[in-house]
């Protein structure tokens, strides 16, 4: 077979740390790819019923207030005030008089883990109802978003917090990086995936990327300094736009197969692609530099006297 079309396709050797960063921005856009489709959905259904248990009398605590009204229905954990985490705890610190802390604290994470392992979650904060309202409809008249967007957008699951730790992992991994392009490449990774899952830890992270890679600016950048950061940015976004469409077209587990594959290929294929436009760039430079130099010798050569 011919492989000359795969000719002078090569990556330039990176050092461990630079292989580490970008390998935890892939890791995070590709985690939260996978959150941002329907297949996720089929995860937190499993994980619901794999870790349901039976009512206690903590639950019930945590629960009472929407036992007695049946505030908000099946969202009604950001409305009863026993699902966030400090109503939580003192619903629970209040259910029994006589146990001990130990006990309570237990019960809380028991209680906590068996609803952040459903597909509506916990919130993030108890909401009165009425301004939940307000706030909802304003949101999907600006946005053009339904209302599940927006539950989802003030609350978080397991597979959320899930994605928010490899998106957390590849900023920590990346805070010491002095070149802005890496903030970006974050920011791009995980950005849209945030944005189509409503995911509010991962748009968080990807705000503090972003002003991150702001602080590191320097001004007046060169004209390759900013190319590589826009190449950056664009790199995530299309990378983890296309992981998604794959995912979201196929389905299922063949689906986050395809996914994986493109996501891999796509990353290669723009770097290589940034590295190659770099070259061609440094030599262009090269030439231009060499031909100013030769016409300002030309032009300053002295005339030979006439005898």
């Amino acid at each position: 077979m011919n492989f000359s079309f795969v000719k002078g396709f090569h990556l330039p050797r990176r050092s461990a740390v630079e292989v580490s960063r970008s390998t935890a921005a892939w890791i995070a856009s590709f985690t939260n790819a996978v959150t941002a489709c329907d297949t996720v959905r089929d995860v937190d259904r499993w994980m619901k019923y794999a870790f349901d248990g039976r009512a206690t009398v903590y639950s019930h605590a945590m629960d009472a207030e929407y036992i007695r009204t049946h505030i908000g229905g099946a969202w009604h954990r950001l409305f009863d005030g026993g699902h966030d985490l400090i109503g939580a705890w003192r619903a629970v610190r209040g259910a029994v008089p006589n146990d001990t802390v130990v006990n309570e604290l237990q019960a809380y994470i028991r209680e906590l883990w068996k609803d952040l392992v459903t597909p509506n979650g916990l919130p993030l904060f108890t909401w009165d109802h009425a301004t939940y309202k307000s706030f909802q409809a304003a949101l999907t008249h600006a946005l053009h978003v339904n209302h599940a967007w927006v539950n989802d957008l003030v609350s978080y699951t397991a597979t959320d917090l899930g994605g928010g730790i490899a998106a957390l992992a590849a900023l920590l991994l990346n805070l010491k990086a002095t070149d802005p392009h890496r903030y970006y490449d974050v920011c791009g990774s995980i950005g849209v995936s945030a944005v189509i899952a409503a995911n509010p830890i991962v748009m968080a992270i990807a705000i503090i990327s972003l002003l991150r890679a702001a602080q590191q600016e320097q001004k007046p950048a060169r004209p390759w300094a900013r190319f590589r950061r826009s190449a950056a940015f664009a790199r995530g976004i299309i990378a983890a736009g296309l992981t998604i469409l794959v995912m979201g077209a196929i389905g299922g587990a063949i689906g986050v197969v395809a996914g994986l594959v493109v996501s891999i290929a796509v990353r290669i294929v723009l770097k290589w692609s940034e590295e190659k436009l770099r070259e061609r760039l440094s030599r262009i430079s090269t030439v231009v530099l060499l031909l100013e130099c030769s016409s300002a010798g030309a032009l300053m050569a002295p005339t030979p006297s006439e005898s």
